[in-house]
């Protein structure tokens, strides 16, 4: 490496004439010579020419060349994007009175700043007074529902009343005719069977008697045998009905009796369990009646409030902000009318190249500008990334990724949600091994750094990374804290 020659004195001669200023007279009061001023000229001329040769002649002076160290830092680095403005969190207004939608005639301009209660938009009044007179109406016919279901509540009342005294009243009666069988009726049956019985053996002994009397009248030539057969038929029609009436009497106590008093004690049960049946019918048909009732009364009372309201919102036919914010109107269709965005809570949207995507992470802090903005300049932490290919080795400059950006900064008033905005992000990539850019020199396609650490300097070819205009990454070829020269490039 040459050395470089300094044109710098390295002796200044300085004269006494020039240490101070020649007094206009000596101590002694008199003038100087002419004479010894023309000496001290001579001397200085003398001088001047001698010293420049020795300055110009006198051996060149060499200095270090400057030195420095590969550092582990992270680089700064920044691109352009194009996005939008959005609120983390935003509050709809709806022009719903009731649950119905109303027409708007009055928003308040787009991007102004409400607090809570104030109004953002007017209500049609016309159409606030259509809803009413419908309301009115509903109220009307709630009303007539409730009266209703208040005459079917009695009906119910009266008519579980009246089934329950039939009920009873069966009961009685079915009890009554098993008492009255078993009691009456077959004490009765039995009583005249039993007379039956005994006036049939009476007529049949009769009959026997009078049959031997015949028969000995007979003997004594006085009766016809046609008459003594007409006897002893007479008698086998009394014993038949001896009998029979024995029979019905067997019949009345072994069977009639038993199935009579069961069909009664039947009649007598089924009435016992249709009261229980009825009153928890009439109770549950009451109990029906009555939350028909409560529900028509409650809907009456919903409908007369609904309508105190929609009269109260025809007096004063506006709407208010719920949250203090941002107001910015709907574009859509009704009911919503416009949306409350907290200001406090702004993200950015915007796409970047898949490569740039790469050197991001989600809660990596960042630099936002924005171009329109001159003096704006907030910070922001990445909340979300999403990349067009999720295989790491396919990086490319043609996809693009889809960044979300929470900003923490305090934004323009200016910036409104939904708002297309061209800025410029700065990140800054993880620690790594850097040196200056001028220390890199390329040759044929290679880069190389000269190290000076050892007793001459060497060539130490690397492999370069990321890159800024001031420093460059060094991948592989150089540790950390080796000495190499800044200017390389300027080294033959």
């Amino acid at each position: 490496m040459p050395a470089t020659r300094s044109l710098t004195p390295l002796v200044s001669i300085v004269t006494p004439s020039q240490t101070a200023a020649p007094p206009a007279a000596s101590l002694t009061g008199r003038p100087r010579s002419p004479r010894s001023t023309w000496r001290r000229g001579l001397w200085i001329v003398t001088l001047v020419p001698v010293v420049w040769v020795a300055a110009c002649t006198w051996p060149p002076t060499s200095r270090p060349p400057a030195v420095t160290q590969a550092v582990v830092e992270p680089l700064e680095w920044s691109t352009a994007i194009a996005g939008y403005w959005e609120c983390t969190r935003s509050v709809p207004v709806f022009s719903l009175v009731e649950e119905t939608p109303v027409a708007v005639t009055e928003v308040v301009e787009v991007g102004q700043l409400v607090a809570k209660g104030d109004v953002v938009a007017q209500l049609d009044p016309a159409d606030l007074a259509k809803h009413v007179a419908a309301q009115e109406a509903k109220m009307r016919q709630a009303e007539l529902q409730a009266r209703t279901a208040r005459d079917e509540l009695e009906t119910q009342r009266t008519k579980a009343s009246q089934t329950l005294a039939q009920a009873q009243q069966a009961l009685e009666l079915a009890q009554l005719d098993r008492d009255k069988y078993v009691h009456g009726d077959y004490l009765v049956e039995v009583d005249g069977l039993k007379w039956a019985i005994a006036v049939a053996t009476r007529e049949l002994e009769e009959t026997q008697q009078r049959l031997e009397h015949y028969r000995q009248f007979v003997k004594k030539g006085f009766g016809t045998p046609e008459q003594l057969r007409r006897k002893e038929i007479e008698i086998s029609r009394a014993q038949y009905n001896l009998l029979q009436q024995k029979a019905r009497l067997v019949v009345l106590e072994k069977y009639t009796r038993r199935r009579t008093e069961s069909d009664l004690n039947v009649k007598v049960e089924q009435a016992q369990r249709e009261i229980p049946r009825l009153k928890s019918a009439s109770a549950a048909a009451i109990a029906k009646a009555e939350s028909d009732l409560l529900t028509a009364e409650q809907a009456w009372r919903g409908e007369q409030a609904r309508l105190e309201r929609l009269r109260g919102r025809l007096a004063r036919p506006v709407l208010t902000a719920p949250e203090p914010g941002i107001w910015v109107p709907a574009t859509g269709a009704e009911p919503v009318v416009g949306r409350i965005h907290d200001p406090r809570q702004w993200v950015v949207k915007a796409k970047v190249p898949e490569g740039r995507a790469r050197r991001l992470r989600v809660g990596q802090a960042v630099r936002l500008g924005i171009d329109d903005e001159p003096t704006f300049a907030a910070s922001a932490t990445i909340r979300q990334v999403q990349r067009a290919n999720a295989e790491p080795q396919a990086i490319s400059d043609v996809g693009e990724a889809v960044l979300t950006l929470l900003v923490t900064g305090q934004v323009p008033d200016t910036l409104l949600p939904g708002q297309l905005i061209e800025a410029k992000l700065t990140a800054r990539t993880r620690p790594l091994t850097t040196v200056p850019a001028q220390a890199i020199v390329q040759e044929q396609g290679q880069s190389f750094v000269v190290v000076v650490g050892g007793p001459a300097p060497e060539r130490r070819w690397v492999e370069l990374g990321e890159r800024t205009p001031e420093r460059v990454e060094v991948r592989s070829g150089l540790r950390q804290g080796e000495p190499i020269l800044v200017d390389a490039q300027s080294t033959p």
